[in-house]
């Protein structure tokens, strides 16, 4: 089994912090156990592909290449010697990488098949404990998770410092998280990624996720919260759109036609068309530069298009479009996010030391 226990990470006050405690820290906030999910699911698929006979079942060499070109790429890892030190400094091998990456695509390929799935092909938890610190670190979460905590370290130091607010945690809170926390690691055997598990440990650990609940109360208040969504006014407007993309120009806007003047479906005319079929819910900044301003100023059951994404021809009908509101929780969550990300970005600077990298 991958172990990053004793792997120190980063320092904030001088105070070491290691991979054990990032992995502790991801267990404490429920996400370990969603890797874990993801790696059960994988190995149920790479069962089932063993027994495949149907050639559509196979991956196909192509695909399996180009997704590791892809990942590589995303992490700047071109040259083979810049992959092999990735994977080196992470106590990883290319076969963990590449069964990683064919677990990925296999996951993606059956998504709508996964339970049944499982439940012919069950995976035993030793084989999950086997592969999931070694998912987390591929994915990307095992970094994102040794962020969050540095950035929560470094909350709680800062607000330690403060002459008013000394041991001011609530101590029956952290007792409560402490047991909470020792429960879901109680009856899993974890001790090669999670090291020696002391009750201090823990209890540190909880004492920085009650600071983290308390700091983040008292900065996302109503009015600040209110105030950003005032500034984002425009970059947060909202839209449920449904749409379907062809190569071929005349074709689309045959497309556009049936759509906006025969009004018949997007799905529908993708199915007769060959189309590309897509539906989904997005935010203006989160859109394709191409479609912001089209969508900007769209209006609730327009269609838009054809408009040249990606190399391909879009048709797009704007199901909805509803400007930012207090009274939407997901734009609350994003209005929350974006305050405590600046006032942690505030508080790690110059405080986190950071040794390596997962």
């Amino acid at each position: 089994m991958l172990n990053v226990s004793g792997n120190q990470l980063f320092s904030v006050g001088g105070a070491p912090y290691f991979g054990g405690d990032v992995v502790l820290a991801s267990i404490l906030w429920g996400d370990w156990e969603a890797v874990e999910r993801e790696v059960r699911a994988g190995l149920a698929c790479l069962k089932r592909l063993e027994e495949a006979e149907d050639e559509e079942d196979v991956l196909p060499p192509d695909e399996i290449n180009s997704a590791a070109e892809e990942f590589r790429y995303a992490r700047d890892l071109v040259a083979a010697e810049e992959m092999e030190r990735w994977l080196e400094e992470r106590g990883l091998t290319a076969d963990d990488w590449m069964d990683y990456i064919q677990r990925s695509l296999l996951l993606k390929k059956w998504a709508d098949e996964l339970d049944a799935i499982q439940q012919e092909y069950p995976a035993d938890q030793d084989e999950v404990d086997e592969l999931t610190l070694c998912d987390a670190i591929c994915s990307g979460r095992a970094a994102e998770w040794a962020a969050t905590l540095a950035g929560r370290v470094a909350v709680y130091v800062g607000i330690a410092a403060a002459p008013d607010k000394a041991d001011a945690v609530p101590n029956e809170e952290v007792t409560r998280v402490t047991e909470a926390l020792w429960k879901k690691i109680a009856t899993r055997d974890l001790s090669r990624v999670l090291g020696d598990v002391g009750p201090e440990r823990l209890r540190t650990l909880a004492r920085l996720e009650v600071t983290w609940q308390e700091f983040s109360a008292h900065q996302a208040t109503r009015e600040a919260i209110r105030e950003q969504i005032a500034a984002n006014r425009l970059d947060w407007i909202h839209f449920r759109v449904r749409s379907l993309s062809l190569r071929d120009l005349d074709a689309a806007r045959e497309a556009a036609l049936c759509i906006r003047q025969d009004g018949l479906d997007p799905a529908e005319v993708a199915a007769e068309s060959g189309g590309k079929f897509t539906e989904g819910e997005w935010y203006l900044d989160d859109v394709d530069p191409v479609l912001r301003d089209h969508l900007l100023g769209a209006q609730a059951g327009e269609v838009l298009g054809p408009l040249r994404v990606n190399g391909e021809y879009m048709v797009m009908s704007v199901c909805a479009k509803q400007p930012p509101s207090e009274s939407d929780p997901a734009v609350v969550a994003r209005a929350t996010q974006v305050l405590l990300e600046r006032n942690v970005r505030r508080e790690v600077e110059g405080r986190v030391q950071w040794k390596e990298s997962l």
